[in-house]
């Protein structure tokens, strides 16, 4: 079953992010977890794969580029899913993105 967890902390347009869960009832060793990056009732904006940092304690992560976050200012949705085996959405959730002076309109 897919856990929900929003971001409470803004994110601001142009910075590097590294983005991290632990799925502790899932041993992750092995497996292929993508994520996906959108605006809700959309297709997925950024989509790329997660790197598995601790299989056995489903720990995982996923950094997100300055450029890839130059995005428009706004609340945007996630999705992280194992897809190899048991296919399985993992967390699910929210990010507010947030209007950067250091980033062009």
């Amino acid at each position: 079953m897919a856990a929900r967890r929003d971001f409470e902390t803004a994110i601001l347009q142009g910075e590097v992010v590294l983005l991290q869960w632990g799925a502790t009832d899932v041993d992750l060793t092995g497996a292929t977890v993508l994520f996906r990056l959108g605006t809700p009732g959309n297709e997925a904006l950024i989509a790329k794969s997660c790197t598995v940092t601790g299989g056995p304690a489903g720990e995982y992560e996923v950094a997100l580029t300055a450029l890839e976050l130059t995005l428009a200012p706004g609340v945007y949705v996630y999705e992280t899913r194992r897809t190899s085996g048991d296919v399985r959405t993992l967390f699910y959730g929210q990010l507010l993105l947030t209007n950067s002076l250091f980033v062009a309109p």
